[in-house]
């Protein structure tokens, strides 16, 4: 059969019911969608307040390290990198 005939044979009630059922469906999804954004949007809030934090760590403790301490461990943690 072919679809012309299967397009002829649905009624103007069945069309309108299945706009109907597509359209809610839609609505939905849409629902789904917007709870899924809002839920993506918090993890992202929260994973840049943790790199926040950890930049605010390292920058505290470049502070409190004097300059030879600074040095030395930048020495120890190239010397890290090359042995890996």
């Amino acid at each position: 059969m072919s679809t012309e005939n299967q397009q002829e044979q649905i009624t103007p009630e069945e069309l309108m019911k299945r706009r109907i059922q597509t359209t809610e469906f839609f609505k939905n999804q849409i629902e789904i969608l917007k709870l899924q954004a809002e839920y993506q949007k918090l993890k992202a809030d929260i994973e840049e307040s943790a790199l926040r934090e950890i930049s605010c760590i390292i920058k505290r403790t470049h502070l409190t390290m004097g300059p030879k301490e600074e040095q030395e461990n930048q020495e120890a943690e190239q010397k890290a990198e090359a042995n890996s």
